[in-house]
């Protein structure tokens, strides 16, 4: 109802109303009061606040609607406010009312919110506990889900040393059953018999030399 109110209000001041060349003390000081509620700062020349009310009072509404305001605006506004004289035209009452409905709509939020954040802290020590509640129990599922993943890598441990003494046990009996030379005994195998052949074409060929050796002594002698 309050954010309504504002933007008849707005309506009703339309930018016709601020055309006049020099305005009472009331209107001046009420402008000047809206602006610093908005702005922030309090404007000294009337052509610049009329300019502000004439161009962007709409706009400005919006902002306190929407509680874009700094609290500090609205402290400085009430101080404002409290000085400006009785009103004396119609320009002046409107633009009391703006400023009047603006502020209490301002507290008004700003005393919901602090009821929120009050409500929140409230509640706070049992959503903690909540969430103490809850990561205790986060961290005894990771411990139990650890534990089990333990058991079951030692079962696998202990599942393959059993097949490995296994394999060794059938291992032995293949041996014990089969005749087997290893790779190296049969190369030193080779080995040896490409000596001994050798060694036989050594010799015969010692015997060869020695066999014409004696031939040729007996030829000799004959002749």
């Amino acid at each position: 109802m309050t954010q309504e109110t504002l933007r008849q209000l707005a309506r009703q001041l339309n930018k016709n109303k601020f055309l006049i060349a020099k305005p009472a003390t009331d209107v001046f000081q009420c402008v000047q009061a809206f602006i610093l509620l908005v702005k922030g700062v309090k404007i000294q020349d009337w052509l610049l606040a009329q300019l502000l009310m004439s161009c962007s009072l709409p706009q400005m509404v919006e902002t306190i609607i929407e509680k874009k305001i700094d609290y500090a605006n609205v402290i400085l506004c009430k101080k404002l406010y409290q000085l400006i004289p009785q009103q004396q035209n119609s320009l002046g009452k409107l633009i009391y009312q703006l400023i009047s409905q603006s502020l209490n709509f301002l507290e008004g939020e700003r005393g919901k919110s602090q009821r929120s954040k009050s409500t929140i802290l409230r509640h706070e020590p049992s959503v903690l506990w909540q969430q103490h509640q809850q990561n205790n129990f986060i961290l005894k599922q990771e411990c139990y889900q650890s534990k089990v993943k333990i058991i079951k890598n030692q079962k696998i441990k202990e599942e393959d040393e059993k097949k490995f003494e296994l394999l060794k046990e059938k291992m032995k009996k293949i041996n014990k059953n089969s005749y087997f030379i290893s790779p190296r005994k049969i190369q030193f195998e080779q080995q040896e018999k490409i000596i001994l052949s050798n060694n036989n074409s050594e010799r015969q060929l010692i015997h060869n030399k020695q066999m014409r050796s004696l031939r040729s002594f007996r030829s000799s002698f004959y002749d």
